[in-house]
Order: C-alpha cells, then sequence, then structure tokens
C-alpha cells in the first residue's frame, strides 16, 4: 500500500495560537468572548434547571467546603466525569477531616489531641479503611456505609478512565455526596429550627420537657 494514501485522525486546538497572535490576537479574543458568551447562554437554562435539583447547603465550615462547592459547579455546568471525581474526593476529605478530629492519644493519663505534624501522617491512610473504621468506631453512622462504597467505587472507576455513563453517574454520585453531608457536616445533624430559631436537638428536647 501506498504510504500517502494513509490517514492519521488528529485532534487539533488552535484557539490558543489564535488568542496569542501578535497581530489578529486582540480581535480573535474578542470573538471567543462572543463565542463563549453564547455558548453559556444556550445552556443557562439547563443549568438552572441542575442548580434547582441541588439540596440546600447547611454546613459546618471546613477545609471541605470550596471542594464541596467545586463538585456541585461541575454538575450544574455538565462536566459530568469530573464532577464525579470531585465528589469522591469532597467525601474522602470529609472522612479524614471527622477521623483527625476524633482520635485522642493517651499520655501521662491524659487523653490528648494529636499534634499537627502527626495528623498529617494519618493524610495517608486509605480513604476506604477510614471509613470503616469510624463506622465500626460509631462516629459515623451505618447507614452512610452504602453512600461512602458506592460513592468510592464511582469515583475509583472515573479516575482510572474507566467510566461509560457520565451523566447517568454524576446524579448518582451527586446523590451519594449529599447523604453523606446530610449525615457528618449538615448543620441539622446537631441543630434543627424551633419557633424560629436554629436551636441544637437537644435544647428543643429539653424545652418541650420543661413546658
Amino acid at each position: 500500500m501506498n504510504d500517502q494514501n494513509k490517514t492519521i485522525p488528529v485532534f487539533i486546538d488552535s484557539n490558543p495560537n489564535l488568542l496569542n497572535h501578535p497581530v489578529i490576537g486582540k480581535q480573535e479574543r474578542l470573538k471567543m468572548a462572543e463565542f463563549m458568551k453564547q455558548r453559556y447562554e444556550n445552556k443557562l437554562k439547563e443549568a438552572v434547571e441542575r442548580l434547582a435539583s441541588l439540596p440546600a447547603l447547611l454546613v459546618h465550615h471546613g477545609e471541605y467546603c470550596n471542594l464541596l462547592v467545586e463538585a456541585r459547579d461541575l454538575y450544574v455546568h455538565e462536566y459530568y466525569y469530573s464532577c464525579i471525581a470531585m465528589c469522591g474526593i469532597v467525601a474522602e476529605r470529609i472522612a479524614k477531616d471527622l477521623f483527625t478530629r476524633n482520635i485522642l492519644i493517651i499520655k501521662e493519663n491524659k487523653a490528648v489531641f494529636p499534634p499537627e505534624n502527626a495528623k498529617r501522617d494519618l493524610e495517608s491512610f486509605g480513604a476506604r479503611e477510614i471509613c470503616t473504621f469510624l463506622i465500626n468506631a460509631g462516629i459515623l453512622n451505618d447507614t452512610l456505609k452504602t453512600s461512602f462504597k458506592e460513592l468510592g467505587e464511582l469515583r475509583n472507576k472515573y479516575a482510572h478512565a474507566g467510566g461509560k455513563e457520565p451523566q447517568k453517574d454524576a446524579v448518582k454520585a451527586i446523590k451519594y455526596l449529599h447523604a453523606i453531608v446530610e449525615g457528618t457536616v449538615s448543620i441539622f445533624k446537631d441543630f434543627e429550627i424551633h419557633e424560629g430559631k436554629l436551636v441544637r436537638k437537644r435544647e428543643k428536647r429539653n424545652a418541650n420537657v420543661q413546658e
């Protein structure tokens, strides 16, 4: 066969070259800005619907908050593959934070928290083992076991480029993630609204007893 008849399929993105061109770069940037604006506007209605489908958030502040927002943003803007991976990352971050906050060391007959440098060493522990420990220790409700397990499996599948149905699986990942959030860092895990005020659940029960 003549080599000249062979074809090699390629993918090309020459936009960066055009945008940085010394002569037409400025004009191309204006065109690109208009193109991107139109593309986002065309998808705006569906994005708003996806945002509306998400649960409202009221969580304790922590390192996971920015990651949680990013996971939700990825879902809203249709980056489903990345969304699934990020959902798994958020769940792992929450689990590790709970793990390090609930570890105590008995030193000279006193219970103390491990120092920060020792906590950093715990970061290397596997997420699956940490979740199992937290559940067996009674820190996490056993009902969360399924959510952590299923989300972990989804995350691993997509992190290793094995996912085939990203949109469908992103819906599952978001569902699992919010179940974990509600069972761990949600304000409503420990608080609820009573007579228009946010109070601890125990405080509400005491108030009812006094009444």
